[in-house]
């Protein structure tokens, strides 16, 4: 993650002050990761044995760490050498005797790692020192808080906020970065507009709720039909854009079709009305020489033809 990258950078002096404040060879920033625990932020002092980067399997591990994030507690060990606990610990191999540690936790509660730091000397961690990594785990934690909210802000301005799929911005940017890549590797790029048929009558008869109902229902329909690879997105009022990866214009054709064909078989209960509706659709394809907008001006151009003809429709 990009944003926990800028942030290693910025936790490094913070490690650094720590390990020196408290006078030990090594303070860490531990993270679990796919069911490692990897050094993700290393002191820089003297005599420190973990370098970032450094991971290993946590089921049995024996690290100290592995204790801190099994028990969600935090963990003092002043001499692992003297403890029958703790004698044969990973640790010791690389004469890190002592261990203080904290859980640090992801805004939703869920384990981010531990911060800690160790010692190759007996050391009994006054209360004082204590308090202090506390002190620096609620500031990493605040960090992380911070991080997702920007996740969250990012969502907001990537997301339609009626249908929860992307709006018409992010999806135009996604379909760009998906041309480019077809046309870099020489691979078949489509895509499909969709149109809801009548949709202002839906409105007029049922009110502006049921409109909206009926534009997340298909959002969340389709979206469901597509694969993975593809990009959905709203393109604007009643339509709509599949962005096909790996697609030629035959089968984007059938694509429409089908999907136009279980359309036509939906229904939506609301307020104890049952609301039918019907799309049409046009497809686009990239041809030599064309743009991003040129295959969009040509589905566009293709819907408008399956609307004259009567809608309900692909063309």
């Amino acid at each position: 993650m990009e944003e926990l990258d800028k942030l290693a950078d910025d936790w490094q002096g913070t490690i650094d002050l720590m390990a020196q404040i408290i006078d030990v060879p090594a303070g860490l920033i531990m993270r679990l990761h796919d069911g490692f625990l990897e050094v993700f932020v290393s002191s820089q002092t003297e005599h420190n044995p973990f370098e970032v980067g450094d991971s290993e399997a946590m089921d049995g591990s024996g690290l100290y760490c592995e204790s801190v994030i099994k028990t969600n507690n935090m963990l003092k060990i002043p001499n692992a050498l003297k403890d029958d606990d703790w004698k044969d610990s990973h640790e010791i191999a690389s004469n890190m005797i002592s261990y203080l540690g904290f859980p640090v936790h992801w805004p939703d509660g869920r384990i981010f790692g531990t911060i800690c730091v160790l010692d190759d000397k007996e050391n009994n961690y006054s209360g004082r020192f204590e308090d202090l990594v506390e002190r620096f785990k609620s500031l990493i934690e605040k960090q992380l808080e911070i991080i997702e909210k920007n996740k969250q802000l990012k969502k907001f301005a990537e997301i339609d906020s009626l249908t929860g799929i992307l709006n018409r911005r992010t999806m135009l940017h996604r379909a760009q970065a998906e041309f480019d890549r077809s046309m870099r590797y020489s691979r078949p790029f489509s895509l499909i507009i969709f149109d809801l048929d009548y949709f202002k009558a839906v409105n007029d008869n049922y009110g502006h709720q049921a409109g909206d109902e009926v534009l997340k229902t298909f959002a969340a329909f389709i979206g469901s039909l597509l694969r993975t690879s593809d990009i959905w997105g709203r393109y604007g009022g009643e339509e709509f854009i599949a962005v096909l990866s790996e697609t030629d214009y035959e089968t984007a054709k059938s694509v429409a079709l089908r999907f136009n064909q279980k359309i036509s078989e939906l229904s939506i209960d609301f307020n104890g009305k049952n609301i039918k509706f019907t799309v049409s659709a046009g497809v686009g394809t990239y041809e030599e020489g064309s743009s991003l907008s040129d295959v969009i001006r040509n589905a566009d151009d293709a819907l408008y033809h399956a609307k004259r003809a009567g809608r309900n429709r692909i063309k």
